[in-house]
């Protein structure tokens, strides 16, 4: 392995250990009363954030959804700025008017993270159709989970980028439970690729836990969404260690 490619680990494995640590230190201090907002952790599902960002430029846009806080990282977004989004203050990164669920940051083209199941969906494939009309040459991606995917917005997204070949990654992280079911009682199949093979979207299944497959897999999905000007769906299986929304 080169030099190159050692740092360049080197700094995605840095990422992973700050949003660890970053959100370790929310879960301690949440008890402090002084974070007046929901908090969600992606403690375990750091790997798939890192890995994705790190294929992508400061131009492509991000989207995500109520677990947002190592999407928002991931990109290269400011910690202060969201630490002191969700303890309310005015110098967060709307101005201490979102919380967690809300974080932004425009310069780092990460345009929202939405609390509401499923809804970044439909913006995502808005955003992508409007920068294809403009003949941009960024792609958009949009996080989300597999409780997403129960939402009529996700195959109505699926089916229009399909149709438009809208250049989105899209990518589900299967952390297996949707607040407190497990996918057992809610889909007859954990494998969320079936989905997009319904609208004709390339897709791959993987695990999301191994930094390396997800680095390999997210390159790959961004040179083919590049190369053939369509989206492209990974599903990545991981886990959060800690509750739906806490912490306790």
């Amino acid at each position: 392995m080169s030099s190159k490619k050692i740092r360049a680990k080197i700094r995605s494995y840095e990422k992973i250990l700050l949003i660890r640590k970053i959100e370790e230190n929310i879960s301690n201090r949440y008890k402090e009363q002084k974070m007046r907002c929901p908090i969600h952790l992606s403690v375990g599902q750091e790997a798939t954030a890192v890995g994705v960002c790190n294929h992508l430029s400061e131009k492509d846009i991000v989207f995500s959804g109520h677990r947002s806080h190592a999407h928002y990282l991931a990109k290269g977004c400011d910690p202060q700025k969201m630490l002191d989004e969700i303890h309310g203050k005015s110098s967060g990164c709307v101005n201490g008017k979102g919380g967690s669920m809300h974080l932004q940051d425009l310069d780092k083209n990460f345009y929202a993270s939405i609390p509401i199941v499923g809804s970044s969906l439909g913006l995502v494939v808005g955003t992508a159709l409007n920068q294809k009309r403009k003949n941009k040459k960024n792609i958009s991606v949009v996080f989300f989970g597999d409780g997403a995917v129960e939402e009529g917005i996700f195959h109505e997204s699926l089916n229009m980028a399909s149709i438009y070949k809208l250049p989105i990654l899209f990518i589900c992280e299967n952390n297996y439970y949707s607040i407190f079911t497990h996918i057992k009682d809610r889909q007859p199949s954990d494998d969320m690729t079936r989905f997009a093979k319904a609208h004709y979207i390339k897709s791959l299944r993987t695990n999301g836990y191994d930094l390396n497959n997800v680095d390999k897999k997210a390159k790959f999905a961004v040179s083919e969404i590049k190369k053939n000007k369509e989206p492209f769906f990974i599903q990545f299986d991981n886990y959060r260690f800690l509750e739906h929304c806490g912490p306790n």
